[in-house]
């Protein structure tokens, strides 16, 4: 019988691509979102719904053999204009997965963020490394706080609680779909405006990016290996 996978965050760029990825491969999919349903399968279920909703989580996670928590707000402008979303969307849904995977005993996948390492200049990053970040009167570090609590809270319920999880750190992941990053910031002020590009800073500054392909092949083989409470950076040097 084939495993039941939840994911929220669904419809968004990184959770279709995901949903497809394991539909492809056999897997029975529960999809949780906000926005339209674009995924026509036979063995994808979808909940058009919020992740604040609890009531359907725990009948969801309850339901399924592996928890993937991939929603979120990604869009770095929101982090200064829709401060108190992006930190409640990140945080409260997030403590309460968490919580619900350890009660039911499922294993959790969790997308955080290369943005937890801050301004720090010890590149290429190791998962270990200390932090550096931005004073919080400065709104743009709310996203990097915001994960971070949720990465304790995951990593604490490991230690204390026998959780199983893996935790995955993004860097600048770009393609089909994306909105609201570099990658297609650049393209629609080069093409669509015929504009010349913007860098911000001194133009001397470094960028990890990483195609969205190579992400998800990063994700199915960690998720199919045994490989657990363990954090993976996924970008390229």
């Amino acid at each position: 019988m084939p495993k039941k996978i939840f994911v929220t965050g669904a419809m968004g760029f990184i959770g279709t691509h995901w949903c497809k990825k394991l539909l492809g491969e056999g897997f029975k999919v529960y999809g949780l979102d906000i926005k339209k349903n674009t995924i026509k399968d036979k063995n994808f279920k979808f909940y058009k719904d919020s992740v604040f909703n609890y009531k359907l989580l725990e009948k969801l996670i309850k339901n399924s053999d592996y928890v993937c928590h991939f929603a979120g707000i990604a869009e770095p402008k929101k982090y200064i204009t829709n401060t108190t979303q992006v930190i409640n969307l990140t945080v409260k849904p997030s403590f309460k997965i968490v919580e619900l995977c350890e009660k039911y005993r499922k294993k959790l996948f969790f997308t955080s963020t290369s943005e937890v390492y801050g301004k720090s200049e010890n590149v290429p990053f190791n998962e270990n490394d200390d932090r550096l970040l931005g004073s919080t009167s400065y709104s743009r570090w709310c996203y990097s706080t915001a994960k971070s609590l949720v990465e304790h809270l995951i990593i604490a319920y490991g230690i204390e609680k026998n959780l199983n999880y893996v935790i995955f750190r993004l860097f600048n992941v770009y393609g089909p779909g994306i909105k609201g990053r570099v990658v297609d910031n650049f393209l629609d002020k080069a093409i669509i405006e015929k504009k010349n590009i913007e860098i911000n800073g001194n133009g001397e500054q470094t960028r990890c990016f990483l195609y969205i392909d190579d992400c998800i092949d990063a994700f199915f083989k960690i998720f199919k290996s045994k490989t657990t409470k363990e954090i993976f950076n996924v970008g390229e040097n």
